[in-house]
């Protein structure tokens, strides 16, 4: 297959709203999830939020819900990036590789269902810790790079 369907095996989301997902790769590269009527608890909600926005920020993103665990990606991105995060970033990290890539990303709105298996983990004050650590990784090597990018040459400072 060409795609990879990114989701949780949690039962929050209905898979046959795939079918109609994989039209938007018709004219789109990755289709990115958004949580319709989030079937999770105030804090969970906002914490959502607030992570979509500092990602989008940090990464130059522009999309809904970072973190849905509803996504339809390229298997050659995932196959060929080197993704440093294996936390609450890896999605976000996913989406801002394909940004980079120059990849068109849609939005599909997905029906979220309260999780029929597990525990959320999500909102945890060791997830949340884990996800800024890896937050603050990426932006550090985000960094290095531009400056990599910008430093001449040995021979041209030389010269």
């Amino acid at each position: 297959m060409d795609h990879l369907l990114l989701t949780d095996g949690d039962g929050q989301f209905d898979l046959a709203e795939l079918a109609e997902a994989v039209h938007l790769l018709r004219e789109h590269d990755v289709v990115a999830g958004y949580r319709v009527r989030r079937s999770d608890g105030w804090w969970r909600r906002l914490w959502g939020r607030t992570w979509t926005t500092l990602v989008n920020r940090v990464f130059g993103l522009r999309v809904r819900d970072a973190n849905c665990a509803f996504k339809l990606v390229p298997q050659s991105l995932v196959r060929s990036s080197e993704l440093k995060s294996d936390g609450a970033l890896i999605s976000a990290e996913l989406l801002a590789e394909a940004r980079r890539l120059n990849l068109s990303i849609a939005e599909f709105p997905v029906t979220h269902y309260p999780r029929t298996t597990g525990r959320q983990t999500g909102a945890s004050l060791p997830v949340i810790a884990t996800a800024f650590r890896e937050l603050a990784g990426c932006v550090a090597s985000m960094s290095a790079e531009r400056a990599d990018r910008q430093e001449p040459s040995p021979a041209k400072r030389a010269g």
